[in-house]
């Protein structure tokens, strides 16, 4: 009887042998990534839109190993390939992805390997030489060429638009659409940029010629940005200054308006002159802003002020801290605490904030403080939100940072409400961003134009 329990025991100890090793490892398959090519996308990397990415891994022993693969980005899956050794694929648009590498063998999850990486366009922008909201040219010698005609010289723009020709190859080309200023309020200053209707008046920006007590300067230097184009620098065009370079106090502003960020535009700088004689010199430039986003996903904060705020707030005056795409630009560069102050007129009481729901996915915390600004009269409001580890609010997602309810005085009064910074750094107050790893993110725009408010 004891040989026969003993017998039995062994059988089933070479069954379970057998079984685990026929498995070939179910359940237990161990993927190694290779590290030695640069190629393969590692755990934790930060990748451009628009990348080839590979994915290739072995068993311990170097030997190839069959996986499944499927590819999410922001917690969905955008591409799954079976059965393969390694893969070669392309990655357009930014976020946050996870590549899961699963053995075909394998049971369960648990044998899967996961890459975490993020694609953004920050890693981009450290290999481009001129990139930027911000482009200067030097526009002197035109300037100069117009003033020695006794003109002005002016600026013609086009636009650069991408354009596909359909033949046996198909082509990629860049299509100039003709550009006009408009002036939409009739008060003198250009605030519009449109495309131009053959047969109607085509407005270039005019470039003035300026008194100074050297001579008449022309404008030496143009800062172009997405909001406004601006003169930043003279040169001096007569008498012994010459060439003599001044600057504005603050730059001049000639256009209210600017460029569109990640477009690419070209402008021809002449006189009427030029137009007459076409063989006489004219200057010529491409321009192009770049940024992590485009004009319309610009994460921005900024300030409106509320005219018709519940009468259950109990606020006279009601601000909202409004920041659309804000929230997706954090989550993007996995920003964890932000921060901006607002300054408001000291007659006035903060009565209370408002927090709404920010952050689709993330759990919040939110706070304020309220210090006097001893250079002013004012008062500043600290606005603070972090994100922690948590299930995320229940109410819908919001594009208000936060909502400062204020109590009026009974006396009349008006004053400037704004977002605020601390140029002396007595309190450092101010816009601060901090990532996962307590680095500062940059890439937020403040828009510090104050509201006036009246009581």
């Amino acid at each position: 009887m004891k040989k026969l329990a003993l017998l039995t025991l062994m059988i089933a100890c070479v069954a379970f042998v057998f079984v685990s090793c026929a498995g070939g490892g179910a359940g237990g398959v161990d993927i190694v990534i290779n590290e030695n090519d640069p190629t393969v996308v590692k755990d934790g990397s930060t990748l451009a839109p628009n990348t080839m990415v590979k994915f290739a891994w072995t068993d311990p022993n170097g030997n190839p190993v069959t996986c499944d693969v499927i590819l999410e980005k922001d917690g969905v899956k955008v591409e799954e390939f079976e059965g393969v050794t390694e893969v070669l694929t392309g990655i357009r648009e930014e976020g946050h992805y996870k590549a899961y590498i699963i053995p075909v063998n394998a049971s369960g999850s648990r044998a899967a390997k996961i890459i975490r990486f993020t694609v953004n366009k920050m890693y981009e922008e450290l290999y481009k030489e001129d990139s930027g909201r911000y482009q200067w040219v030097d526009v002197s010698e035109a300037c100069y060429n117009a003033y020695l005609e006794e003109e002005n010289a002016k600026i013609y723009f086009y636009k650069l638009e991408g354009k596909v020709v359909e033949n046996i190859n198909p082509e990629n080309t860049n299509e100039m659409v003709y550009l006009t200023f408009v002036d939409s309020n009739s008060d003198g200053i250009l605030d519009g940029l449109q495309e131009w209707t053959p047969g109607e008046t085509r407005v270039p920006l005019t470039l003035p010629v300026f008194p100074t007590p050297w001579g008449l300067a022309v404008i030496k230097e143009i800062q172009y940005s997405d909001g406004s184009i601006k003169a930043t620098t003279v040169m001096v065009a007569e008498g012994e200054d010459l060439g003599l370079t001044l600057y504005f106090g603050s730059p001049l502003v000639l256009a209210e308006v600017g460029l569109q960020l990640n477009s690419l535009y070209s402008t021809i700088i002449k006189s009427d002159t030029y137009n007459s004689y076409p063989y006489l010199a004219y200057f010529e430039d491409n321009l192009y802003l770049s940024e992590r986003y485009d004009s319309d996903t610009m994460p921005e904060f900024s300030l409106i002020e509320e005219t018709n705020a519940s009468e259950s707030r109990g606020a006279s005056i009601t601000v909202n801290v409004t920041a659309p795409n804000v929230a997706d630009f954090a989550t993007l560069y996995n920003t964890e605490y932000m921060q901006i102050a607002v300054s408001y007129p000291a007659s006035l009481t903060l009565d209370t904030v408002d927090f709404d729901n920010f952050v689709e996915g993330s759990k919040e915390f939110t706070s304020y403080k309220i210090i006097d600004d001893i250079w002013s009269d004012d008062k500043i409001v600290l606005l603070y939100r972090g994100l922690v580890p948590g299930a995320d609010e229940l109410s819908a997602v919001s594009d208000f940072f936060a909502t400062l309810n204020f109590e009026a005085p009974d006396s009349a009064g008006n004053g400037e409400i704004g977002l605020a910074i601390d140029g002396d750094y007595t309190f450092a107050y101010g816009a601060m961003f901090r990532d996962n790893e307590n680095k500062h993110v940059d890439g937020f725009i403040m828009d510090y134009e104050p509201l006036a408010v009246t009581w």
